[in-house]
C-alpha cells in the first residue's frame, strides 16, 4: 500500500513539474521579457548614461580616456544598434595626444547575436579612423571606409579600404547571408593587400586553434603555392605565418621568406 502511495505521490509530483515548464514558466518568461523589453526602451530615451558607459569601458579596455562626441542612435529592440559620431581614444599621461579617432561608427546586429556571439551583423559602417601603432595593431592604421558590400550578383563582404604603415591598404572577407543578416562563418575566405603584398587564404576557426588555410602569399606578381599555417593554438599567438609577417613587419623584403 505504502509503494502503491509513493508511486503515486511521485506521478503527482512529475505531473506538476511538467505543467510548470509547460504552461507557467513561458508566461513568467514572457513577462520577464516585457519587462527587460520595456526597460531597454526606457533606457534608449535616456543616452546620456550609456554614452559615459561606452566611454568608461572604452577607457578601461584600450587603457585610454574615451570620448563620445555625439551618440547619435542607441536602441537594443530588435536590434543593438549603435551610431557614434566623432570617436575619440585620449592618452591617461597626455589628453592633447590622441591616439585614436573615428569620424564615424556604425554597427547594427540583432540583440541574440550580441549576447551569444553567434557571428551575426546586419550592417557596420565606419569612417576615417585612424590608430596609433601599439594601440591595437603593430604599425598605424588609416581606415577610409569599412563596410560591407552587397552586390546581388556575388557574395556579400565586409571590405576596408586604407593605410597600413603607410602603405595601401585593402582588406576583403567574405560574409554568408540570411534573410535579414550576415553571418560570419568559421572558415571564412579573406584578401588582404599591403603595399605589394597580397594575401589570400581561409580563416579556419576551431574550438581551441585558428589556421591558415590555403594561404597564398603573392607580391607583385610572384606568388607561391597553396600553403597552411596555425595562427592561434590553444591561445599561443603563433607568428611564422604570412599573415603575421605582413602586420608585424609590413614589409615586403622580410616577408619575402613565404614565396618559397
Amino acid at each position: 500500500m505504502t509503494d502503491t502511495a509513493d508511486k503515486e505521490t511521485k506521478i503527482f509530483k512529475r505531473k506538476k513539474r511538467l505543467k510548470f515548464l509547460l504552461v507557467k514558466l513561458p508566461i513568467i518568461l514572457g513577462i520577464i521579457l516585457a519587462i527587460l523589453a520595456a526597460a531597454l526602451k526606457l533606457v534608449e530615451r535616456h543616452p546620456d548614461p550609456l554614452r559615459e558607459g561606452f566611454e568608461q569601458y572604452l577607457s578601461e579596455t584600450t587603457n585610454t580616456n574615451a570620448k563620445i562626441g555625439v551618440l547619435n542612435k542607441i536602441s537594443f529592440i530588435p536590434n543593438f544598434d549603435i551610431d557614434i559620431a566623432n570617436l575619440t581614444l585620449h592618452s591617461r599621461n597626455n589628453a592633447a595626444i590622441t591616439n585614436m579617432e573615428a569620424e564615424q561608427v556604425q554597427l547594427v546586429l540583432p540583440l541574440s547575436a550580441l549576447l551569444l556571439n553567434s557571428g551575426k551583423l546586419k550592417n557596420i559602417e565606419i569612417t576615417n579612423m585612424r590608430m596609433d601603432e601599439e594601440l591595437f595593431t603593430p604599425k598605424e592604421l588609416k581606415i577610409d571606409r569599412a563596410y560591407i558590400y552587397d552586390d546581388s550578383e556575388e557574395a556579400p563582404k565586409f571590405t576596408a579600404v586604407g593605410q597600413y604603415n603607410d602603405k595601401t591598404l585593402t582588406f576583403e572577407a567574405q560574409l554568408e547571408k540570411g534573410l535579414d543578416h550576415y553571418t560570419i562563418a568559421p572558415k571564412v575566405p579573406f584578401m588582404l593587400k599591403i603595399g605589394d603584398m597580397t594575401l589570400q587564404a581561409f580563416l579556419d576557426k576551431g574550438l581551441t586553434q585558428v589556421d591558415l588555410k590555403e594561404a597564398v602569399y603573392s607580391r607583385d606578381t610572384v606568388s607561391s603555392a597553396p600553403q597552411d599555417y596555425p595562427l592561434i593554438q590553444s591561445e599561443d599567438y603563433i607568428k611564422d605565418n604570412p599573415l603575421s609577417c605582413m602586420i608585424e613587419k609590413a614589409d615586403s623584403d622580410a616577408c619575402d621568406i613565404y614565396l618559397k
